[in-house]
Formats: C-alpha cells, structure tokens, sequence
C-alpha cells in the first residue's frame, strides 16, 4: 500500500502553509468574557492552534501510519518465526513470537526513512481477518526523524482495518516526548482511500489533549483532503484550506456554525514558522 501523504510530500504542504500575520482582514466585536476566554480560540491563538494541528497530524498520520506501518508494522507478513531480523539498512528487529502474537524490540533499527533507536512494539492479528490489527507501542524512540528536534519517545495504542483494496481505517492514541515535553493526541482517526491519485478523499481527525503550543484542548478534522477545522471545547474554530494554491484564508468562527467573525491572509512562508515552532 502506498500512500500519497508522505513525509515529503506533507513537508512540502508544511512548506505550502507557513505561516503570515498580514493580509486584508476584517472583524466583528468578540465580546469575550472571562469565563470563555479560557477556552476559546482567539485571534491571537488562530494561527498557533491550526499550527500544532498539522503538527498533530503530521506526527499520528505520517510518523505512525504512512513510515512505521509501511517500513516495520507490515513485517509480520514476511516474519513469522522468532528470531532476529536485519533491518534494511544497519541494526536489527527482535522477535518474539506466540502465535498471533508478534513481539518487536528495536536495537539501532534503521529501516530507510525510520530509524528506531530502542523501544518495543506489539502487534496483534487474531482477528486480521475481520476486524484489523491491534498495535501497541511501548517507549520507541524514534532517532531524528526531523533534524531540528531530538530523539522521540513513543507510546501508543492503535486499530487499523483495511477495509477494501487501497483503503484504511485506523483509530489510536499516541503520546510523543521529547525536549522535556510530552504531546498526547487522542482518537486519532483516519478513512478514506490511499490508492494513488485520491488522497484527497482521506477524512482525518484526532484531539489535541496535550501540547506545549497551546494550553487550549484543540480538535482537528480534515476533509477531502484538504479542508481544516481546528476547533476548541466551546465550539470556536479556525478553518482553512489546505488546498489553496496561493496563501491560505484563516476563517474564526465563535461557535461551530457561527458566521465569520475574523478573517485573516496567511502566507506559506509564515505558515512553515509556525509549524516548526509548534514542532519545536
């Protein structure tokens, strides 16, 4: 299975929605009281909350999903004996296995685009055939999967199902530590198909229940591929789409079906800032 959002091509969306402050923008009186401020997405917080979702998303959807999946998950179609297997390019996998049971450890596993430095992984399959397959990340740590950032330390708990020829579902958990602080993503969610050419009808979501970029629980969804909605716990939201092939349109809305009240031009270049802040 090969998916159109990789690691490069989703750097190249990040690249795509920098961020940028300036731009024609018009508002309405806000009128928030105290009570709502403290959950509410403001015009100061647009831009950092649609950035730590693509964060988000980048790190459940690309880091998970589309590299450890491709390179490491799907090893226990080729793997079925105990034992320890090289990896692709140096260091190796450990293998325990207990019938439908595949027990990874990483000892300094570099698989291509994936380098495991340490850590472990379970993988369930007693039910593959009707209802998916069951992964457990237990503390891997991740070696410099971006160069701006150190070593990240992974835990985690996912379902995926393939439901037909070039689809996946998925629903999952992961906690990503590093540089002393800890991200925590909840219902992470995807469907859609990943055959070539129709990414864009993926719909994505997950919460934001924990990051160092924002103190506000954020909600994220993505639809078609392209269309974003970061919402917070009273409903207001920042939206945007992805798809835009100049710079991108904030839009704030105070209530999940509310009218517009700010609306603000974003540059790509901008955009890219504030993925690498909230990244950072």
């Amino acid at each position: 299975m090969t998916s159109t959002f990789t690691r490069a091509s989703l750097a190249a969306l990040t690249a795509t929605l920098l961020c940028a402050c300036g731009g024609g923008g018009s508002a309405q009186s806000l009128e928030l009281t105290p009570s709502r401020e403290e959950k509410l997405i403001t015009p100061d917080q647009m831009l950092a909350s649609l950035a730590v979702a693509l964060v988000a998303d980048d790190y459940s959807q690309t880091l998970i999903f589309q590299l450890f999946r491709s390179q490491v998950m799907d090893l226990y179609q080729t793997q079925t004996l105990s034992g320890s297997y090289p990896c692709k390019v140096s260091g190796s996998l450990k293998l325990i296995r207990e019938g439908p049971i595949w027990r990874y450890s990483a000892f300094d596993c570099h698989n291509i685009n994936i380098q495991l430095a340490s850590g472990s992984w379970t993988l369930d399959t007693s039910q593959a055939a009707s209802m998916g397959l069951d992964l457990q990340i237990k503390q891997l740590v991740f070696h410099k999967f971006y160069s701006d950032i150190p070593d990240m330390v992974a835990d985690g708990s996912f379902s995926v199902d393939k439901p037909g020829a070039g689809g996946l579902e998925q629903q999952g958990r992961l906690s990503l530590s590093y540089g002393g602080e800890t991200r925590i993503y909840e219902q992470i969610a995807l469907s859609g198909s990943f055959s070539s050419g129709s990414g864009s009808q993926q719909e994505r979501g997950l919460l934001v229940s924990r990051s160092p970029g924002t103190p506000l629980p954020l909600r994220m969804q993505l639809r078609q591929g392209r269309l974003m909605t970061v919402s917070a716990a009273d409903g207001s939201n920042v939206s945007t789409d992805l798809g835009s092939t100049g710079d991108y349109v904030l839009e704030l809305r105070l209530s999940a079906q509310g009218p517009v009240v700010l609306s603000r031009q974003i540059s790509r270049k901008d955009l890219q800032l504030a993925i690498v802040k909230a990244r950072l």
